[in-house]
């Protein structure tokens, strides 16, 4: 979609948000899924790392494509920006969720082990 056809807000650009969502969603479920294979027990070990690094450079990689090689598109800074903070929110998401998990389980242990 051409960067004119895209509704403006004076505070929050629908593009912008959209780039946080997306990679939001892409590093949460990254990360889950990193965490549930058991084939690449290092890849799983480090589930979030991995996850946080291949979407930062995901994230700029795809912006300096789409200067370099799509006419009438730019790579735009913001755009870069927007991804990273998406790729940390879903990694704070992950972390929500994860801490949540791991204390339901504890409690349900702790409860059993009475």
């Amino acid at each position: 979609m051409p960067a004119s056809e895209v509704p403006r807000t004076p505070f929050l650009s629908f593009d912008k948000f959209f780039h946080v969502a997306m990679f939001a969603f892409l590093s949460f479920q990254l990360m889950v899924g990193l965490r549930k294979q058991y084939q690449f027990p290092k890849l799983r070990y480090h589930a979030i790392k991995f996850s946080l690094i291949f979407g930062l450079l995901y994230g700029i990689y795809t912006e300096l494509m789409q200067g370099w090689l799509m006419p009438g598109r730019f790579a735009d800074w913001k755009d870069m920006l927007a991804n990273s903070i998406g790729i940390f929110l879903g990694w704070a998401t992950f972390a929500l969720i994860y801490q949540w998990d791991v204390r339901k389980k504890n409690k349900q242990a702790y409860e059993l082990s009475r």
